[in-house]
């Protein structure tokens, strides 16, 4: 049960860190796309980048795709999201998140809180 709370809580993060910050001009920003998973880390866990951790997001204006696989497990999450200045919020079929993020060229990093706990995560836009 801890190990899919880990693997949920990664996923949560992960969307979270597809939003845009210094390219942001009004309360929500298209972050329409597919990225790849860089880093994700929850609490004060190691930081996992590929091979051992690896994802998927796919983003229309609203709604996002991810699959993540991290720990020896696949954890597939759907539903929606908005941002709103640096802020971001998500709420899927694994539960709701709520963070903060930043961009940089088609590198997106947030910080967030999930149910359970704090999740930082990075991806890159392919």
């Amino acid at each position: 049960m801890v190990r899919r709370s880990l693997i949920a809580a990664l996923t949560a993060g992960a969307l979270l860190a597809c939003s845009g910050a210094d390219e942001n001009t009004g309360p929500s920003t298209d972050l329409s796309g597919t990225y790849s998973l860089v880093s994700l880390q929850q609490g004060d866990n190691p930081v996992l980048t590929p091979p051992i951790a690896t994802g998927t997001l796919i983003l229309t204006a609203t709604t996002y795709n991810v699959s993540i696989t991290a720990a020896g497990q696949q954890l597939v999450d759907q539903g929606t999201y908005q941002t709103n200045g640096n802020s971001f919020s998500q709420t899927g079929t694994l539960g709701q998140a709520t963070g903060t993020f930043t961009r940089s060229g088609n590198t997106f990093s947030t910080d967030l809180t999930t149910a359970a706990g704090r999740v930082r995560s990075t991806w890159q836009k392919q």
